[in-house]
């Protein structure tokens, strides 16, 4: 399977929806893996995908505190299904699902997190801080954060 829509996930999630066969994949049960409420990856689909979360009812579904141990729940679990950092799964034996057809790597895949340097408007940045921003924002910076499985933004005005 290369890609879901977002209702379809909701069905999952719902319990709808029980075996990858219906979502075109190969038969096998689905086996949700959560993160622990509080989570920034769960608080993260809670906003963007409540429909996720189901106040009662749902299918069973294993919780794990770390991305470590979801990745492990992932590997021992066949048909497992998880949600977590993009850039842990980078190079690695992982599938990235697609959502509604928008690659994770695309600026408009629905569920990315913007990141944001934030220092104090009253203390003036130090000149290893300003290097720090020049490099982010210079190619070989850009580069380093593609790399990683993010977008840097642009356009957007940085001292």
């Amino acid at each position: 399977m290369k890609e879901v829509s977002s209702q379809a996930l909701a069905a999952v999630y719902r319990g709808e929806i029980r075996d990858w066969a219906m979502l075109g994949g190969v038969p096998h049960k689905i086996r949700l893996i959560h993160r622990e409420k509080g989570d920034s990856c769960r608080r993260r689909l809670e906003a963007d995908l409540p429909e996720l979360f189901p106040a009662e009812g749902g299918p069973p579904a294993m919780t794990t505190v770390t991305t470590q141990a979801t990745l492990r729940a992932v590997r021992e679990y066949p048909g497992a299904l998880a949600y977590g950092p993009y850039p842990e799964v980078l190079g690695r034996e992982y599938r990235v699902l697609e959502l509604d057809g928008v690659a994770p790597d695309e600026p408009r895949y629905p569920l990315r997190n913007r990141l944001y340097f934030v220092w104090s408007a009253d203390v003036p940045l130090s000149p290893q801080a300003q290097a720090f921003l020049a490099f982010i924002r210079s190619e070989r910076g850009q580069e380093i954060i593609r790399a990683r499985g993010a977008n840097p933004v642009e356009g957007e005005n940085l001292p």
